[in-house]
């Protein structure tokens, strides 16, 4: 969705013939006299070699008393094309005999005829051709057994169940055992099914167990599933474990055993459970169940995800059990990171939360904690803050700055941009200014709407006007930044402003300008560049199985993208957005937010709004949500790069190719 010009490719449509070969004549068959042809003699034109030919004979047949000339084709026809479409035409007549004719058709010798009647018995839902479809459960083609399974689903007739359930025991394709899952569902006989729960094979347990979840009204008891989530057989204790996470109403019963799995979490299946926790969250005895867990003596393995559970779960209050626990892991350093983030993305209700906010502060002024953690963890508790104290504002002030990690930098920014400054704070910020990286800047830029000095406000002017990120600040945030300056002020960040925005023309001639510019770029110097805290480029986008998923997976985007839109998407994010990664703007009565949209529920919307940070919105809470203009991924690193490290970062990029000639990077 670019708007900047591309170069025009030019394509077209091929007809490709095979050399020597003769056209048909009369391709459509204008020469045959329709209105005056018998039966006998449209079935002779079932397998004319003209496509167009074969389709208006079968309707042709369809619309005239042809029954018994095409049940004689199927029994007596010269080949298998004559009798298959034999079969479609009478598949478009409603009467018995052709149901006859084309049950008939069953037993024919070619598997094309006999699955072209499967396809006619299903339509028709024939009931009197049952059993020729429970043994067609029996052909060597998977293709035909699909088909059967359709019939028999949409017949719908009992006795079909043990032969589904047996074939389920035979069939390793997950194709094909979808198709008999789903004929069971459509039979929705429970009591035959649950036979299929005691059978010796995993493959018909995993069925029957799926099928009963999947009928209407549900037909599988909780104990079913949980008796099964520690099969020895994997599939059947993947299938319960996927049927458990469906049902967060089964809480209560799972608990017991969510607290085996925990006691005994190695890693191996971490994500699993973590996301079972997540789902099962909102039940009190798993909400217990966390607490328990971080208050104990398990592992640190479990405390973590104990912990990251509560940090996801989809709750609006925060249980009271979680707050003494969170608290209690931030004392830790083996949980304190799992803490923080638990701190940051539960919800705050209006009164805030007392005790989890002065466990946080207490974490951010210990000088023996690495800054790293003693950043996020005033992070966390800066809506507490009524004002930056010294300590805290040279711990925030430091931690801004390009050579720290990404998180630290954002959670620096944060603190800075809500916390209230006094006038030699926002002085000494805006001295900084210059220093701030492009990610970092716009969140700095709004804690000067707090004053209206104009010693500050010229000092920020002079700080604004040697910014390198000063291509990431939007004008509107910094004139509504700047708005309560005096008028001599507000004109020099005006002319800044002006001077700092380009139109699509001027992007594309400095595009054009850099790629000419631009000298030969390492790629493994670019490696370093793209894993680098200065760019933080891995903090959204994956390559290979390392990295965000806030923006696009760049494993292969070396082999889809040109070296001039790769370029475009660093110094120009807001121009292209991938799709399916298009920026959203909701609006609540608090004010806009920006971000990419990573999770919708009927619950709430949450966007990353940046590399570091996610907000969970309510849907109650939204009044409008419309496409956003402005990319979550800063401006500027053209002017925070050298053109050396620019020029390897796009040969890196550029190499990221995994074709079947190429290594994975």
């Amino acid at each position: 969705t670019s708007q900047l010009t591309k170069p025009d490719w030019l394509g077209a449509i091929y007809r490709i013939r095979r050399k020597g070969a003769v056209p048909p004549g009369d391709p459509l068959g204008h020469a045959i006299d329709w209105r005056t042809a018998s039966p006998r003699a449209l079935t002779e034109l079932l397998d004319d070699q003209r496509p167009a030919v074969r389709k208006r004979a079968i309707a042709a047949l369809a619309k005239g008393d042809a029954v018994g000339v095409l049940q004689d084709a199927i029994a007596n026809g010269g080949s298998a094309g004559v009798r298959r479409n034999a079969v479609w035409a009478l598949t478009r007549i409603e009467a018995e005999g052709a149901r006859s004719a084309v049950r008939s058709a069953l037993a024919d010798e070619h598997a094309g005829v006999r699955q072209a009647a499967l396809h006619s018995v299903a339509l028709h839902r024939d009931a009197k051709a049952v059993n020729e479809a429970v043994q067609m459960l029996r052909d060597p083609s998977d293709a035909l057994k699909r088909v059967a399974a359709e019939a028999l689903g949409r017949i719908s007739n009992p006795v079909a169940v043990a032969p589904l359930l047996e074939a389920a025991a035979l069939t390793e394709g997950e194709v094909l055992t979808h198709s008999l899952i789903y004929a069971l569902i459509e039979i929705a006989d429970a009591s035959r099914t649950r036979a299929g729960l005691k059978s010796d094979s995993a493959r018909t347990r995993r069925a029957a167990m799926i099928a009963l979840d999947q009928m209407r009204p549900a037909a599988l008891e909780p104990s079913v599933v949980l008796s099964r989530l520690d099969s020895k057989s994997e599939p059947v204790a993947q299938a319960a474990r996927w049927i458990a996470s469906r049902h967060p109403e089964w809480g209560g019963q799972l608990a017991g055993y969510l607290g085996r799995r925990l006691a005994g979490l190695d890693g191996s299946r971490y994500e699993e459970l973590l996301q079972q926790l997540i789902d099962f969250s909102g039940n009190e005895a798993v909400q217990a169940l966390l607490s328990k867990t971080v208050l104990g003596d398990a592992s640190a393995t479990a405390k973590a995800a104990s912990l990251a559970a509560m940090a996801n779960a989809p709750v609006e209050e925060v249980p009271s059990g979680w707050i003494d626990a969170i608290a209690d892991a931030l004392g830790n350093e083996q949980t304190r990171d799992a803490g923080l983030q638990a701190v940051r993305r539960l919800p705050r209700p209006e009164q805030g939360l007392p005790s989890l906010d002065r466990a946080v502060l207490a974490v951010a002024r210990d000088e023996e904690i690495d800054p790293s953690s003693r950043v996020r963890a005033l992070d966390a508790g800066r809506d507490s803050l009524r004002a930056l104290e010294p300590l805290l504002f040279e711990l925030a002030r430091s931690q801004v700055l390009p050579n720290e990690p990404v998180a630290s930098r954002a959670a620096a920014a944060r603190v800075l941009a809500t916390v209230p400054l006094d006038k030699a704070q926002l002085m000494e910020l805006a001295g900084l200014l210059p220093e701030i990286g492009p990610l970092e800047l716009p969140r700095i830029v709004e804690s000067f709407g707090q004053s209206d000095d104009a010693e500050l406000g010229i000092k920020l002017l002079r700080g604004l006007s040697q910014a390198t990120g000063l291509a990431n600040l939007r004008a509107d945030i910094l004139q509504a930044a700047v708005e309560g300056y005096p008028p001599d002020v507000r004109v020099g960040l005006d002319a800044l402003i002006e001077g700092g925005v380009t139109g699509l023309e001027e992007q594309s001639a400095k595009l054009d300008g850099l790629l000419a510019a631009l000298p030969q770029g390492d790629v493994v110097r670019g490696q370093g560049v793209f894993n680098s805290s200065e760019t933080a480029c891995l903090s959204c986008h994956a390559i290979g199985y390392q990295g965000g998923r806030i923006g696009p997976d760049l494993t292969r985007i070396g082999e889809i993208r040109e070296r001039r839109d790769l370029l475009e998407a660093i110094v120009f994010p807001s121009a292209s957005f991938v799709r399916s990664y298009e920026p959203i703007v909701a609006v609540t009565e608090a004010g806009s937010i920006n971000g990419v949209p990573i999770e919708e529920s009927e619950t709430h919307l949450l966007l990353a709004v940046n590399a570091d940070e996610q907000v969970r919105i309510p849907r109650a809470d939204i009044e409008e949500v419309r496409p956003g203009t402005v990319s979550v991924m800063p401006s500027g690193l053209d002017e925070q790069l050298s053109a050396g490290q620019l020029a390897d970062l796009l040969a890196f990029l550029e190499a990221t190719q995994w074709g079947p000639n190429r290594s994975r990077p």
